[in-house]
């Protein structure tokens, strides 16, 4: 499973929000869609998604924002999805998980 900080919910919404207001609108008799974490050639993205059987579904309010297949979440188990200030402004990071939490 990954964790997703409170920060990191928050940002996903805001994308989310920004992503499907540019978008035509949308079907009445679907759920809106969430951000879907995909890894494809190593490298982690977002694409826009509706839940499916076996997702692990991250809710900001009441809606999914974020959507993790089994697959993707079995690679990244342990990892945590937060926030990290950047001069370029907040961007999503994935922290893997450490056999040795706490150990320094």
């Amino acid at each position: 499973m990954v964790t997703v900080t409170q920060e990191a919910i928050a940002l996903l919404g805001a994308i989310r929000s920004d992503v499907i207001s540019q978008m035509s609108p949308l079907p009445t008799d679907q759920p809106a869609p969430a951000l879907r974490l995909i890894i494809q050639q190593g490298q982690a993205g977002l694409a826009l998604d509706l839940p499916r059987a076996g997702d692990q579904v991250v809710e900001q309010d009441g809606q999914a924002i974020l959507l993790i297949d089994t697959e993707v979440g079995e690679l990244l188990s342990g990892a945590t999805l937060a926030v990290q200030a950047t001069p370029q402004g907040d961007q999503l990071t994935l922290v893997p998980s450490t056999e040795d939490e706490g150990a320094e």
